[in-house]
């Protein structure tokens, strides 16, 4: 299974902002006000992600975006995170989406923090999963140690239209 294991952080701290240097892949969350913090020569190697206007700014020339039903589901799973992160008084539990998901209704402050953060890493493994639905049958183990991957077959027999560009890239 797909699993991120490189650093993530829903929502760092600013004194922590020095993490956008990390020489690896790192999911970190931020307020705008502090990309003015960074350097641009650094933003030049993110994707940025605003959600509270839904904007991705990819300075990279190669970044294929994010099918536009993913972008939706995964702006809006950050930000009920950031609403229930930032506004601890408000709370999930009036949610259907939420409700509908097993959360329990009973649960508050740090609960009610924890199913956010749930919420939003099975969204995110949601629309990998959606995103790379087939591809393990398009694995073939030619010996021992040595797999391929026939892309023509999972972009054709397992990929969503919508999602065959970005995947051509991924």
């Amino acid at each position: 299974p797909l699993r991120w294991v490189y650093p993530y952080f829903p929502v760092l701290p600013q004194f922590l902002l020095s993490l956008v240097e990390c020489p690896q892949p790192i999911m970190l969350g931020i307020t705008s006000d502090w990309l003015s913090d960074i350097p641009s020569y650094i933003l030049s190697d993110f994707v940025v992600v605003d959600c509270d206007t839904g904007n991705i700014d990819a300075r990279n020339s190669t970044f294929e975006p994010f099918p536009v039903a993913i972008e939706r589901e995964l702006c809006s799973s950050v930000r009920a995170f950031l609403r229930t992160t930032l506004h601890p008084k408000q709370t999930l539990s009036d949610d259907p989406k939420i409700l509908s998901q097993g959360i329990d209704k009973k649960n508050h402050g740090r609960d009610q923090y924890r199913n956010a953060e749930y919420l939003l890493r099975m969204n995110f493994m949601r629309a990998l999963s959606d995103l790379l639905y087939g591809y393990t049958d398009c694995l073939f183990f030619l010996a021992e140690y040595t797999t391929a991957f026939n892309s023509e077959r999972f972009l054709t027999d397992y990929c969503r239209e919508e999602y065959v560009a970005f995947n051509k890239r991924f």
